[in-house]
Order: C-alpha cells, then sequence, then structure tokens
C-alpha cells in the first residue's frame, strides 16, 4: 500500500461544497438549461454527409482519458488494467458518463452515427437520462439523440442532431454529451461535405477536475446527460472534468485511486458516504486517496 499511486489531501473541504456552488448556480440558469428533452430525427436519410471518426485531430473527447490508449472505445477506466478493477466496476465503466464530443464546425447539418448495446431498460431512470447523447450548439442545448425499444448490438442509428440549411452558413461551437448509463459505440461525427472542422474553444483549466463517487456521480436520476452536476457545473465555469462515479460501488479502492492519479487531475472531488456504511469505515475505506503520492505524482488537493 506504501507506493500507491495514490492522492493527497492538501485541504479539508467537505464535498458538499461542490453541491452547495451548484444550489447557488441553479436558481440562475436560463432556458437552456432547463429545456424539455427534445428527441433526434433519426427517420431521415443522411445522404451526402461526411462521416469524421472521434480519433480525427479535429474532434475532440474529453472526459475520457484512456480514450486513445484505449483504442477509440469510449470506456471510463484502461483497457489493460482491467483485470484489476472489480467486475461491477468494470461493467459500469463502459458506460461513458462525462465523456463529451468537442469541436467547431459550420455545417449546417449535423448527425452522429452509433450502436447501443442494448435498449433502455433501467426502472428509475427513463430513455434521456440513461441512453441519451445531448447535443449543445454554443453553449445551449438543442436536442438528444436517443436508444429506442429496438435498440441492439449490430443496429446502427444516424440520427441528426440539427439542420441549419435554410439558413447561412455560420461556424458554431458544438459539445455532445455522452450516455449516463448505457454502454455505447460512436462510429463517427456527420457533417456536410465540405463543412470546416476545428478545435473546440480551450477550457479555463487545462486539466480536467475529477469527480470520484457512486450513482449521484455517475449521473444516477439526471433528466438526461447534459444534465448531471458535474456537466452544469463545468459549463459555468467553463471546466473540463472527468466522471469516475460507478453507481453502489464508490468503495474508495486502490485500483481507483490508481486510476485517478494517472489522470493527474488539479482537485479531485469524492461523493462517497451513502456508498460506505457505517460512516466509521470512511476513514478506512478513503485511506488509498489520502496517502502520500509517490514523488512523481502531483498531489491536488481534494474535496471530500
Amino acid at each position: 500500500m506504501k507506493n500507491l499511486p495514490a492522492l493527497s489531501v492538501r485541504s479539508s473541504v467537505i464535498v458538499i461544497f461542490a453541491l452547495t456552488l451548484l444550489s447557488f448556480i441553479a436558481p440562475a440558469q436560463g432556458a437552456k438549461e432547463i429545456a424539455t428533452p427534445l428527441a433526434a430525427d433519426t427517420t431521415r436519410p443522411t445522404v451526402g454527409l461526411r462521416w469524421v471518426p472521434l480519433t480525427s485531430g479535429d474532434i475532440e473527447v474529453n472526459g475520457l482519458p484512456w480514450f486513445h490508449e484505449n483504442g477509440g472505445s469510449v470506456c471510463r477506466l484502461p483497457i489493460r488494467s482491467q483485470s484489476s478493477f472489480r467486475q461491477p466496476v468494470w461493467s459500469l465503466a463502459q458506460c461513458p458518463s462525462g465523456g463529451r464530443i468537442r469541436f467547431r464546425t459550420d455545417s449546417s447539418t449535423l448527425a452522429i452515427r452509433l450502436e447501443y448495446s442494448s435498449a433502455p431498460n433501467m426502472a428509475n431512470m427513463q430513455a434521456f437520462g440513461q441512453t441519451g447523447v445531448d447535443a449543445y450548439v454554443d453553449g445551449a442545448y438543442m436536442v438528444t439523440a436517443i436508444a429506442d425499444k429496438d435498440a441492439k448490438a449490430g443496429k446502427v442509428y444516424e440520427p441528426i442532431l440539427f439542420d441549419f440549411s435554410k439558413g447561412p452558413r455560420v461556424e458554431r461551437e458544438i459539445t455532445l454529451y455522452l450516455p449516463l448509463y448505457k454502454p455505447v459505440k460512436v462510429f463517427g461525427i456527420g457533417v456536410d461535405d465540405h463543412a470546416t472542422l476545428l478545435k473546440a474553444k480551450p477550457f479555463a483549466v487545462a486539466k480536467p477536475v475529477v469527480f470520484y463517487g457512486t450513482s449521484i456521480t455517475q449521473g444516477g436520476c439526471a433528466s438526461r446527460p447534459g444534465m448531471s452536476y458535474q456537466a452544469i457545473l463545468a459549463r459555468q465555469l467553463n471546466l473540463d472534468f472527468v466522471n469516475l462515479g460507478f453507481s453502489g460501488n464508490g468503495l474508495g479502492e486502490p485500483e481507483l485511486a490508481r486510476a485517478v492519479s494517472e489522470s493527474r487531475p488539479p482537485v479531485t472531488c469524492w461523493i462517497l458516504a451513502r456508498t460506505i456504511k457505517p460512516s466509521t469505515r470512511c476513514a478506512k475505506s478513503t485511506s488509498p486517496f489520502s496517502m502520500p503520492s509517490e514523488a512523481h505524482i502531483p498531489k491536488p488537493p481534494s474535496l471530500s
């Protein structure tokens, strides 16, 4: 245990700070944050679009630190370490909660090509919250691509996220939020044949804030991916983030401490109390996250 590249606590700040901050932000949100979910059009043909893979240099994938190492998979943990994680954690890691696809484009039409592992199947979350891919345009919510009752491995969807073909060609900032509770494969982004693709605008801080915890952190019962508490905070503060919430499995395990350390975040936020019972176990369960780090691992402050 003494060699574990875990996280140190530079300041003892209760994680409720993050939720308190959210409570101040939420009342001030405009209609763009609380808009009623709208399903993307899956009936129109996407003929004539140019399909760009997520590994393209003009598309930025945020919130998935091992995306390129994992060969373009949207898994939230490194595939090379699969055997070190408990099966429930690994299974939940296939849901790309917190993953975002970002770019700028002057395309008049935007679509996404994806495949779900199965149909929506949660009793406590509807299809938008469980399977949705939220499209935000210039910071405002527009539409959500969702899995239908016939979704299954091998069935590919190409929903159109917007069509501004009757208007002037202008450059727009695009953010696509990936599903909270459903594995998905994203094969590409569809744009006009002659559309330009540019890097998204930079975040206020280069490195992401890492959130570690259980169901509330993964995004449990959020109305859609763009409405998880991390997504809302990140939009308001122009921050990048990584979601390492695992429903019912935020146990403060050493393997997850290593994963958090690998991303070398400027700050981490833990929400563990609802999983760790009784409270006397908290210190023991969170010790891998608060042990001194190895010399080559930075020591970020933590909200715990």
